[in-house]
Parts: C-alpha cells; sequence; structure tokens
C-alpha cells in the first residue's frame, strides 16, 4: 500500500512539474499564427478535435501547445465533456486537419501512448434504405488517410480517425495531409458532384 500511494504521489508531483516546465518553454518559443488574405483577414475554420489519451492537465497542455506550434494556427480553446476535446481555429489554406491531427499525436506523450485526434460529423438520412452504401463509397476514397467509424448508424454519426502523415525529406512547414472540403462537398453537394446530403460536424462549446 505504501509504494503504491508513493508511486501515485510521485506521478502527480511528476505531471505537475512537466506542465509548469512546458509553460515557461512555450514563453521562449515562437508560436505559429494564421495568415492574412488580401483583405486583411485571415480566413478561419473551426473544428472540434476529440483526442484520446489525455489524463491530465499536463496532457492537456502538452497536446493544446503542439498544435499552438503549427503555422495557419490561429487559435486553440481546450474543454472537456465526456472526454477531451480542442477547438482548433486555422486558416485552412497554410493548414490541413490532419496536420492538426499529427500535431496531436506528435504531443509529447506524459503516459507513454501518443495522443490521437479524431473529428465527428453527422450526415442527416444516413439510415435510409441505400444511404449508408453510397456514404462508405466516398468515406472510403480517403481510407489511406482517415479511417471512418459509424458510431449510431440511427442519427448518422461517424468518427474519422487520421492516419499518421508520412514521413517527408521536403520541410515540414507548408499545407499538406487530408483537408475536409473535398469530402463535405462528395456528400453534401448536388447530384453529380456529390450526393446531396446534409452534413454537419460535431461541435462542443
Amino acid at each position: 500500500m505504501h509504494a503504491r500511494h508513493f508511486l501515485k504521489t510521485t506521478t502527480h508531483h511528476l505531471a505537475a512539474f512537466v506542465w509548469t516546465a512546458l509553460g515557461l518553454l512555450a514563453m521562449l518559443a515562437p508560436v505559429g499564427r494564421g495568415g492574412e488574405t488580401g483583405k486583411g483577414k485571415p480566413a478561419e475554420e473551426t473544428l472540434t478535435f476529440y483526442v484520446a489519451g489525455v489524463e491530465c492537465p499536463a496532457c492537456v497542455y502538452s497536446v493544446n501547445d503542439s498544435i499552438r506550434r503549427l503555422e495557419g494556427v490561429i487559435e486553440v480553446a481546450e474543454g472537456q465533456a465526456s472526454e477531451h476535446f480542442s477547438n482548433v481555429t486555422y486558416d485552412p489554406a497554410r493548414v490541413t486537419a490532419q496536420q492538426v491531427a499529427q500535431a496531436v499525436r506528435e504531443a509529447f506523450p506524459l503516459h507513454g501512448a501518443p495522443y490521437i485526434a479524431s473529428l465527428k460529423l453527422r450526415v442527416t438520412d444516413y439510415a435510409k434504405e441505400g444511404v449508408s452504401d453510397k456514404v462508405s463509397a466516398v468515406l472510403g476514397r480517403w481510407k489511406d488517410t482517415v479511417k471512418a467509424e459509424i458510431t449510431d448508424p440511427a442519427k448518422g454519426e461517424i468518427i474519422l480517425r487520421f492516419e499518421p502523415l508520412p514521413e517527408s525529406t521536403e520541410s515540414k512547414s507548408g499545407r499538406r495531409g487530408w483537408a475536409p472540403d473535398p469530402l463535405l462537398e462528395a456528400l453534401s453537394a448536388k447530384a453529380p458532384k456529390g450526393l446531396g446530403l446534409e452534413v454537419v460536424w460535431v461541435r462542443e462549446k
């Protein structure tokens, strides 16, 4: 019992120390910000990234600090519901959703395993006859970059989990990887471009 209590206490103290150290480093390090459009305002898109593997406040800081360092990220606001999430506002002309997910994966893992980011969307009329097969065919176009899991067929709720970005011999700066716009167009645009379905991202406040 004494050894278990000592280990638990030591783990909490270590997490608090790492959190403080990361805060000090963040004040010394540059933080990425979104680029501006010709009108002077940055183009913005906000998505809720659900993050698995978060267990403590130090985890939250590690994840969000990693996201903030991306060029093109404008704002990161964390929240806590039944699972951790980060609301990320970014310039889609400079950074992709997959790059945000990669930044989550590359955050310092305080408990050993990497943090994993996902998005959630809801497709109206998914439960209607024939619709699910069409949606699955569309999602299959990006199977090498995002894996889709249907969590509630009746409501059309789908989780998208990101595959790691492939190693690049080029600089890591610059836009690369999967972005949600082509998927949204394929699902929601009228025929023949898309399926004509109503699609919304699940977002937290």
